[in-house]
């Protein structure tokens, strides 16, 4: 998949300060149900297949290349853990 100019670009100026992570936090009612979470996740990437891409360095340049593989599901280290307001 080809790569606008700036997405050529990030890679060679991220590193170990910039890793290039994003986080979304949201507070919770009620705990998740990780099969249900897993089994939404494998759904989102089906109709999201952008989702399911890793960044490979070409001879020349970054490119996207599928991979199929859905996000991954890690739990919280609990370091951000806090009661809401």
């Amino acid at each position: 998949m080809k790569l606008d100019n700036a997405a050529k670009i990030y890679p060679a100026i991220t590193g170990s300060e910039l890793t290039g992570v994003f986080r979304i936090s949201v507070h919770l009612a009620n705990p998740v149900i990780l099969p249900a979470l897993v089994k939404a996740t494998e759904e989102t990437a089906r109709v999201f297949p952008m989702f399911s891409v890793e960044l490979c360095k070409g001879f020349f340049w970054y490119y996207l290349e599928y991979n199929g593989k859905p996000p991954r599901i890690l739990a919280d280290s609990g370091a951000s853990r806090s009661q809401g307001p």
